[in-house]
């Protein structure tokens, strides 16, 4: 399982719950600092990445592929309302990028075997 921002609040308390109940968590945060500090706790390497900037969104989406074999669940707890509009380096606003436009990358990364699995009766 991967927690987005889950080096503080409300992710790391989510990431450190389901670790507890036995799962796999892989803890992917903004700080690189803070995500450091709550992974040992996971028993998994951290995975640093800032959702407003695309370059490391997609360079931690490429080093979820690397290190795990599959992914099956994805908390996404990142984003947020930046109050004041902002443009990022990427070009969009950051409150859409931040929150929307960049799901995709871990999303597709969690997925990618997804195609190919047996049909489930809890998919139904």
């Amino acid at each position: 399982m991967v927690v987005t921002r889950a080096s503080a609040g409300i992710g790391a308390a989510a990431a450190w719950r389901i670790s507890a109940g036995g799962a796999t968590v892989i803890a992917l945060g903004r700080s690189r600092a803070r995500t450091a500090a709550v992974a040992p706790d996971l028993g998994t390497d951290p995975i640093g990445a800032d959702f407003p900037c695309e370059d490391q969104v997609r360079i931690a989406a490429e080093t979820l592929l690397d290190r795990y074999r599959r992914t099956d669940v994805l908390a996404n707890n990142a984003g947020g309302i930046i109050p004041q509009r902002e443009i990022t380096k990427d070009g969009h606003e950051l409150t859409f990028q931040s929150n929307h436009s960049l799901d995709s990358y871990p999303h597709n990364c969690c997925c990618r075997d997804w195609s190919r699995m047996p049909a489930s009766p809890r998919c139904g």
